[in-house]
């Protein structure tokens, strides 16, 4: 197959023959607005999902006793309005990846540890420019991009044990 040209042509490889180029009737009658093109989804507002089930999320903390590595699904519920963001998020379940069980903190974190449903969690201060995306929701900071179907970028919260880490979500 050849090289896309402008998203639009294609070019069989050695020859410059072009193939799909449109013809004149379907480039005046798009440039009329009589083809119907099939809506894309605009902004974040909708439901979004891991992209990978159990890696929608993975985070470290780093405590003087060890260094903890967990992963987990992430459903979020969105709703833009101009640079606005709001909804709300919950964990859907949660693993210890990396680190002894005996020294990382996942007593305290039982609630969020659990492979049963956390309750959903409103978010604050969401805001969004361009294509770039930051909120604050479950204990972190979330900085991300964006395109139609996917947000990816990087979580931390830097209260008593810090806490970095990654998120790869997917629209549902």
């Amino acid at each position: 197959m050849g090289q896309l040209i402008d998203s639009m042509y294609d070019v069989a490889p050695l020859t410059g023959i072009y193939r799909n180029v449109p013809t004149f009737a379907q480039t005046r009658d798009r440039a009329l607005g009589l083809v119907k093109e099939k809506p894309t989804p605009s902004g974040l507002t909708g439901e979004w999902v891991s992209k990978i089930t159990g890696k929608g999320i993975v985070w470290t903390e780093e405590s003087q006793f060890a260094t903890c590595k967990y992963a987990g699904d992430v459903e979020l519920k969105l709703t833009q309005k101009g640079n606005v963001l709001t909804g709300s998020a919950r964990w859907v379940s949660r693993k210890l990846e990396e680190g002894d069980s005996m020294l990382c903190p996942v007593a305290p974190l039982a609630r969020e540890i659990g492979t049963g449903e956390i309750p959903w969690e409103a978010i604050r201060s969401g805001t969004v420019s361009a294509s770039n995306v930051t909120f604050e929701v479950l204990g972190f900071t979330w900085e991300g991009t964006f395109i139609t179907d996917r947000i990816n970028g990087r979580i931390y919260e830097g209260r008593i044990i810090p806490k970095k880490g990654s998120f790869d979500l997917k629209r549902k």
